[in-house]
């Protein structure tokens, strides 16, 4: 809840010129703060999926059995924490924006790893521009922490600093 409360994104995938794709994604909230009535996330043509205090797995073994099989998770760095250091991810889209924050803000915190050795190894496969911002695509590979690559069904979209302020793919349809 984090986020929407923060950014109040509306979580929609949208054309460069702002208007919808015809296929709209389930907005999905994880945490336990109540949300204004006039947030954003609730104007989409879908109502949002609310977990309150469920993990992640819990979170996404549900939205399987409700028939939704991609998970795209766009959020602050404790929500990106929970699913990377739970291994649940199994792509990265980064959107490095060209700003310096500093001070406690990161992008991830805790994941599990206690040295350089245990570091989450990434591949990155893509990267472009988008105006300022760079993004990257990249998916993880075998690591000293698990031994494998993740085994999830999520992708985590990291916007901090933001830069795709919605955390939607602004790249064209293929």
């Amino acid at each position: 809840t984090g986020t929407v409360l923060d950014d109040d994104p509306a979580l929609t995938a949208r054309h460069p010129d702002g208007s919808l794709y015809p296929h709209q994604p389930v907005p999905i909230v994880i945490g336990h703060r109540s949300l204004p009535a006039q947030a954003r996330i609730f104007a989409g043509p879908h109502q949002p999926i609310f977990y309150n205090r469920q993990t992640p797995l819990q979170a996404l073994s549900d939205l399987f059995d409700r028939g939704l099989r991609t998970v795209i998770v766009e959020g602050g760095p404790t929500l990106m924490s929970s699913f990377i250091g739970e291994n649940l991810v199994d792509e990265y889209h980064v959107y490095l924006a060209p700003k310096l924050l500093g001070g406690w803000r990161l992008s991830v915190t805790q994941i599990g790893v206690r040295g350089i050795a245990e570091a989450l190894q990434l591949r990155i496969v893509d990267t472009f521009m988008i105006g300022e911002d760079i993004f990257i695509e990249a998916f993880p590979v075998a690591n000293a922490r698990t031994g494998v690559g993740a085994g999830g069904a999520a992708s985590a979209s990291s916007t901090t600093p933001v830069s795709a302020a919605d955390g939607t793919d602004r790249r064209e349809d293929s």
